[in-house]
């Protein structure tokens, strides 16, 4: 099941919980009832009832999430998964050495 596919079938109560939540890559038992009530084929669940979602199904979500104004992308390269972009996190997250590492627990940056 392509999530993009069964979008206009679902109950509008599903619909607006997949906008609320647009970060979940598992849906919970709820909303997963509500899909496969609503669903045209067959849904894969897990044994603990729940859906996990595709990228591509997450992607769709993000992009209708943005487009309701539930959520707002700022960085395009966050939109394919890259927070701090090519170039990594800035020097003064790394302790303030480019290439450097999180100081470990007891140990200073």
């Amino acid at each position: 099941m392509r999530l993009e596919d069964e979008w206009d079938y679902l109950h509008p109560d599903t619909k607006a919980w997949f906008l609320n939540n647009s970060g979940c890559a598992l849906v919970p038992v709820t909303p997963t009832a509500g899909i496969i009530e609503h669903a045209r084929g067959p849904v894969r669940v897990g044994p603990d009832g729940q859906i996990e979602l595709s990228p591509s199904d997450r992607a769709f979500i993000r992009d209708r999430a943005e487009s309701a104004g539930t959520i707002r992308v700022l960085d395009a390269g966050y939109r394919h998964g890259f927070f701090f972009g090519p170039a990594g996190p800035p020097a003064l997250l790394l302790g303030g050495k480019p290439g450097g590492r999180f100081p470990g627990p007891g140990t200073t940056a």
